[in-house]
């Protein structure tokens, strides 16, 4: 009896998980918090022994992977990519990623390519990202930059920036020059005021 229950709860949770990372891409460290909160809350699991759950959540784990559903590479570089574009810096990201529970090689691997499908841009492109998200510095109407500089500096550095990246961004002429310094480390964005770092 004890054997179809056990095979009837790990083809349930089979397909909760697969339901699950379906919906929602997730690490196998990820799947694994779900699959044990879901046992904790069905009353059939209660029974069983902690060595009976636990091979139970690796058998379902391996049955989900062996679908193709779990991936940690692939997962990793998704998550680093959509968190970057959304403005994340290369430390937010690696947070991230190790709160999801991947391995430190494994996200040190991800922002290894990343940086160098940024062409060595670094957190760069992310700062631009955020401030584009968040329409500061040249995305602000130029009558608004002056008063705003400050409060803009310090949104980009509670986000994550070194000041002086926050302050190049910021600072820069127009979104063009940005995109020209994001393309070439060296290709410094034009300050808007000649003053402007001395200001802090």
């Amino acid at each position: 009896m004890t054997g179809d229950i056990d095979t009837r709860l790990l083809s349930r949770l089979v397909s909760a998980l697969t339901a699950s990372a379906g919906r929602h891409p997730a690490s196998r460290a990820d799947l694994e918090r779900r699959a044990r909160s879901r046992l904790t809350r069905w009353q059939e699991a209660a029974a069983l022994p902690p060595e009976t759950l636990d091979t139970m959540v690796a058998r379902a784990l391996d049955k989900v992977a062996a679908a193709g559903l779990v991936d940690d590479d692939a997962y990793a570089r998704l998550r680093a990519r959509s968190l970057r574009n959304r403005g994340r810096p290369r430390a937010g990201i690696a947070r991230d990623l190790s709160l999801r529970g991947l391995e430190p090689a494994r996200i040190e691997g991800v922002l290894s390519d990343m940086a160098e499908d940024e062409g060595g841009a670094d957190d760069r492109i992310g700062a631009i990202a955020y401030a584009r998200r968040r329409r500061l510095g040249p995305w602000r109407p130029a009558a608004a930059r002056d008063g705003t500089r400050q409060r803009d500096i310090a949104a980009m550095a509670r986000a994550g920036y070194y000041p002086d990246l926050a302050r190049r961004v910021i600072d820069a002429v127009d979104v063009d020059a940005l995109d020209d310094w994001a393309a070439d480390a060296d290709a410094l964005p034009d300050r808007r005021r000649p003053g402007s770092a001395a200001e802090d």
